[in-house]
């Protein structure tokens, strides 16, 4: 019988939809995996990126996140921290990760985390640090800076996506930002506060120091002016008492 249908008791017959009879076939079988048959003539090889299982009339692309090579039965999903590219599995590029098997297309490491691989997001982890997303590391916060906009669930002092400049009458050191302590003050960025000069005192605002009034005085880093003791007065500066 000739291709395309299969011998019976009686004459050739012709073969179903699906089925596969090469020349001389006595009986339909299934085209048969890793093929695909147009008609039940003949068979082709599946191409790379598709799958043909078996009983295929046309070859299937493979779903994105997947590759194959050619004559392939099914497509194969790719691994964590590679994505599908051009019917090939490729690492995902720096800062970017895929989490999971059959990924189309690495993501973008989420802010408050840093990626030091393609298949783990690791939070920020300290004040000192910052994660505005998209890197493979841990970012220094500057100096004069803190941290800031800490993600949703983080425990303190970690997870921060941000870096701020800090402002006059506070000072920053590792990423946290403290007020200046009473008779000091500062400017923004500073990493101490200065102590105010003598004749000046800083009660609460921090950011700068004011004159004492008239007959008070007050020595360096003082929260307060004073007077004199009796039978004492304020010298020319301000600064103490004089007989």
């Amino acid at each position: 019988c000739a291709a395309g249908t299969y011998e019976t008791d009686r004459a050739c017959e012709e073969c179903a939809s699906k089925s596969y009879c090469p020349e001389g076939s006595t009986k339909e079988d299934s085209c048969p995996e890793t093929t695909y048959c147009e008609t039940p003539a003949s068979s082709v090889d599946c191409s790379p990126g598709f799958a043909c299982p078996e009983g295929s009339v046309d070859q299937k692309a493979c779903d994105p996140g997947h590759v194959s090579n050619a004559k392939a039965a099914s497509c194969t999903p790719c691994a964590e921290g590679t994505y599908a590219s051009n019917n090939a599995c490729e690492p995902c590029e720096a800062g970017r990760v895929a989490l999971g098997t059959g990924t189309a297309a690495c993501s973008t490491c989420s802010a408050g985390h840093s990626c030091p691989t393609a298949t783990a997001e690791v939070i920020c982890p300290d004040a000192a640090k910052y994660c505005p997303g998209g890197t493979d590391a841990p970012l220094d916060v500057d100096e004069g800076f803190y941290s800031t906009n800490p993600v949703i669930g983080a425990d303190k002092g970690t997870g921060r996506t941000g870096q701020k400049q800090c402002e006059a009458g506070s000072f920053c050191v590792n990423g946290v930002k403290q007020k200046c302590n009473p008779g000091r003050h500062s400017k923004a960025g500073q990493v101490e506060c200065d102590p105010c000069a003598a004749g000046k005192f800083e009660d609460l605002s921090a950011f700068s120091c004011k004159a004492c009034p008239a007959a008070w005085q007050a020595g360096s880093g003082e929260s307060a002016c004073a007077t004199c003791p009796v039978g004492e007065e304020v010298n020319d500066d301000q600064d103490g008492c004089v007989d």
